[in-house]
């Protein structure tokens, strides 16, 4: 019975924990939710798709959380619409570790090679497209 017991114990402990990819619950925030505001100086709905493109292309909305044990999760929306048709809306969601040394950031594993993370309130990234503003 005490090994039945100790099983569901350590069951249950790793279906909580975050690292598996296996909670839905909501996550405990660290630092807290940044959203993005802008994008190279221009509010969202971002175009990402180039001018003249058959299908237009736009991030929605970005959120990025960095929780409790250096776990930094991003949801990512962008809604892609051809001619006339219905839009659609499509989602990314993941999960990376992230580092903080003064008011650098490392999210290198989302993309971005470059951050800043200024007063607690505000995220600067740099990636491809270019520099991303998040603020809480």
């Amino acid at each position: 019975m005490r090994k039945l017991l100790a099983l569901l114990a350590v069951c249950t402990l790793v279906a909580c924990d975050t690292r598996n990819g296996l909670s839905v619950a909501p996550l405990a925030s660290e630092l807290g939710a940044f959203s993005a505001r802008s994008v190279n100086g221009l509010p969202l709905p971002y175009v990402l798709s180039p001018a003249g493109a058959s299908t237009k292309r736009e991030v929605v909305a970005d959120t990025i959380f960095l929780l409790t044990g250096k776990i930094a999760r991003e949801v990512f929306y962008t809604r892609s619409t051809t001619g006339t048709s219905a839009p659609l809306i499509s989602m990314s969601d993941q999960s990376v570790n992230y580092s903080i040394v003064g008011d650098s950031i490392d999210l290198s594993g989302l993309g971005f090679s470059n951050g800043r993370y200024t007063g607690g309130t505000t995220l600067t990234l740099v990636d491809g497209i270019g520099t991303w503003i998040y603020q809480k």
